[in-house]
């Protein structure tokens, strides 16, 4: 934490510059207000970065759980509207949250608690009978209710939806999952891991089935999973890894919610244009209505353009750190005990990151995407790209994970 609050305090100065000409571009350039829940958490806090960064939002409000957190007071900075409060309470979330904003990024909480608090996300917007949850002509008509966009930024990996019966590339999936599981040992499962998946599911069954609308977006194994392994990396010059040979594609978050951001916004600027003509017809007829915006109801999946397994992993780790960093090939419980000691990691967040192991020992995550680069318009950051623009995050002094997606930024 001290190596946090050091290097808080000697980019304070550069962020606050930078941002505050972001907040001007944005100001001039929008009226729309977006919010993202979870923003104290790894991933809350690049799905705001990625709205306080670009020119589409008047205001970015971000739900946080602990305003005294380095990332929180980090976007506080930067020009983010805190709002302290846990996601518990459906009338606390329609008084405080849902007030006066167009959008919501949907990042669900980082616990074993997540269905249910996303069940009271849903709730508050569902009494509120938010347009989102309306047939599109009730939308025109309640014109106090500003939600027009709701994108929720699912974790569950990419891979593992494809092995499910009837879903496009399963077969695929399949065969892969066979020819890795003949070399591959068995998995050693924790308290909670062989959970994990099943509640990334139930959120976004939840999200889908109340609301139709809504657009979710499906992260594949994220690059930043990596500042997890800084200190072992730094300290052993090892990469310590429990993927087995599965091949999977690696997605930098920055990418992800930088096209998951563009999402909400195209939302709102379709959802702007004016109605189609509306003529008399005979009784009984019914009006025609405004086109559907083209991201409503949508699935994505985002990962990276480049398969990699664990070898070719840190031999593209070595090159662009100008450093040997072999791989080392490690059982479940090492793994763990890895990331309990030296990550900076919750509970559930290990177990996330032990299921995700799981899934690519298995051979399920072997899969690229386009949809992420038909977003951002541009081929997404390469392995070797991510590893020499983080040179110095892979050696912190007793850097941690929130140390090292702070620093990411800069």
């Amino acid at each position: 934490m001290d190596f946090a609050k050091s290097l808080f305090r000697s980019t304070a100065t550069s962020t606050t510059a930078t941002m505050s000409s972001s907040s001007t571009a944005s100001t001039a350039t929008t009226k729309h207000v977006v919010c993202v829940t979870e923003a104290d958490s790894i991933p809350g806090f690049y799905a705001a970065r990625a709205c306080l960064i670009s020119r589409d939002w008047a205001k970015v409000v971000c739900q946080v759980n602990d305003d005294k957190d380095e990332r929180a007071k980090m976007l506080a900075r930067e020009g983010a509207h805190l709002i302290k409060m846990s996601l518990d309470n459906a009338d606390h979330i329609k008084k405080h949250l849902l007030c006066n904003i167009d959008a919501m990024v949907m990042v669900p909480p980082r616990g074993f608690d997540a269905v249910k608090k996303v069940k009271c996300v849903m709730d508050a917007i569902e009494e509120l009978k938010m347009p989102i949850m309306m047939p599109e002509p009730e939308t025109a008509v309640r014109g106090e209710l500003k939600l027009r966009a709701l994108v929720l930024s699912s974790c569950i990996l990419a891979g593992f939806h494809m092995e499910q019966p009837g879903t496009p590339g399963s077969a695929a999936a399949s065969a892969a999952s066979s020819a890795s599981s003949a070399s591959s040992p068995a998995p050693t499962r924790g308290p909670h891991d062989k959970n994990v998946m099943k509640l990334w599911e139930q959120i976004e069954r939840e999200v889908h089935h109340r609301c139709k609308h809504a657009t979710l977006c499906r992260l594949g194994f994220p690059m930043q999973a990596m500042f997890a392994l800084s200190e072992v990396m730094m300290n052993k010059g090892i990469m310590p890894l429990n993927f087995g040979e599965g091949d999977f594609a690696p997605v930098n978050l920055k990418d992800a919610f930088h096209g998951i951001t563009m999402i909400a916004c195209e939302l709102l600027n379709k959802a702007k244009q004016p109605a189609m003509p509306m003529f008399k017809q005979a009784a009984g007829k019914q009006q025609p209505a405004r086109p559907m915006p083209t991201h409503h109801g949508q699935v994505y999946t985002l990962t990276g353009m480049q398969l990699v397994n664990a070898q070719k992993l840190a031999q593209t780790a070595s090159q662009a750190l100008d450093a040997p960093m072999p791989y080392r090939a490690v059982d479940d419980h090492e793994m763990r005990r890895i990331l309990d000691a030296s990550s900076g990691l919750t509970m559930y967040e290990i177990e996330e990151f032990m299921a995700s192991a799981r899934v690519i020992r298995a051979g399920k995550m072997g899969i690229r995407s386009p949809d992420l680069e038909r977003l951002i318009k541009r081929a997404p950051t390469t392995v070797d790209k991510f590893f020499a623009e983080n040179k110095n995050m892979f050696k912190p002094r007793g850097g941690r994970v929130v140390a090292a997606a702070l620093l990411d930024y800069f």
